[in-house]
């Protein structure tokens, strides 16, 4: 179904196209798996130029893990590898999500995630208690949550800063962070030093996060 692959095929097929394993040749060529007559599945793909792509196929463009592979012309017969993830045939970074979190407890409200800029390698934690009814922040009566340990997983940072002035949060700032970075961290809830919520926070890409965690009371 490529017009690029069309000339010769060897492999397995199904109503005229092919689906399986096998090989197309055209004025670029593939080998590996086919849907409906479309690279799909697993396989390289090699341009008439020499570039080539190992990976993860859809319909015939590059989704999801691989390896891409671009002569660089330049008179010394460099080349330019991106490996990571790709959509539609564009590469989109080395990993597949910028970042994840996951709750280790199910004492939280809340975690959100935003990526402000790229200027600075910071990551700063808002810790904000709220209740089955919503926020406290009409009656900060309760001592405020707090991190209380941090198990880095992957990465570092230099400093953490403390600003605990707001009535109703604490705000955390991790500073210089290595990326990737990933820590479970720890958070005392407000109404018992015995009661804590745990989550895993995942960042992939450097820049500078905001982090907004709501445990509930």
């Amino acid at each position: 179904m490529l017009d690029s692959l069309k000339g010769s095929y060897a492999g397995e097929c199904r109503k005229g196209l092919a689906n399986g394993t096998g090989t197309a040749t055209g004025t670029d060529s593939y080998t590996g798996q086919f849907k409906n007559g479309y690279p799909d599945g697993n396989g390289k793909y090699t341009w008439k130029n020499g570039d080539w792509y190992d990976g993860e196929w859809k319909k015939g463009k590059q989704n999801g893990k691989g390896t891409f592979i671009h002569r660089v012309i330049n008179g010394q017969g460099q080349t330019e590898t991106l490996t990571g993830f790709f959509k539609n045939g564009e590469y989109k970074g080395k990993f597949e999500k910028p970042y994840s979190t996951e709750m280790l407890t199910n004492n939280f409200t809340s975690i959100s995630v935003k990526k402000m800029n790229t200027l600075i390698s910071e990551i700063t934690f808002t810790v904000k208690n709220t209740t089955a009814g919503g926020s406290t922040n009409s009656q900060p009566v309760l001592p405020k949550s707090e991190i209380k340990n941090i198990q880095l997983v992957q990465g570092n940072y230099t400093e953490l800063v403390y600003d605990t002035t707001s009535q109703v949060t604490n705000r955390y700032t991790f500073r210089n962070v290595i990326y990737p970075f990933s820590a479970i961290i720890t958070f005392e809830r407000a109404r018992s030093v015995q009661q804590v919520a745990i989550a895993k926070i995942e960042l992939n890409e450097n820049g500078n996060w905001m982090i907004r965690v709501d445990v509930e009371q």
